[in-house]
């Protein structure tokens, strides 16, 4: 125990090693900040990014929906040249004992 207290007494003594330590908190702290606030900073953009991402999609739904009503009445043809697909759905019906739900591509 004693020799503990010696070492102890003659680091404190030693005023580079003070300063060194000093030094060290200061970068551990100054390291802590930096980080820190780095993380707050991308989390805000990240929040930001994902709001102006759905007010983006709402003005392109909003500009699909006036170039249809544009073009006018969209036909079976005009609806295949766009991509889409004829199906024959089967609906869930109440009180059906052969009720189907099933999703056909």
């Amino acid at each position: 125990m004693r020799e503990i207290r010696e070492k102890s007494i003659t680091i404190v003594q030693n005023k580079l090693s003070i300063y060194a330590l000093a030094g060290l908190i200061f970068m551990c702290l100054f390291s802590y900040a930096y980080f820190a606030n780095s993380a707050v900073r991308s989390l805000t953009l990240l929040e930001k990014s994902k709001s102006e991402l759905a007010e983006v999609r709402a003005t392109i739904t909003d500009l699909e929906t006036k170039r249809l009503k544009l073009l006018g009445d969209m036909g079976i043809e005009r609806a295949k040249s766009l991509g889409f697909v004829e199906s024959n759905p089967t609906f869930v019906k109440k009180g059906s004992s052969q009720s189907v739900l099933s999703l056909r591509n």
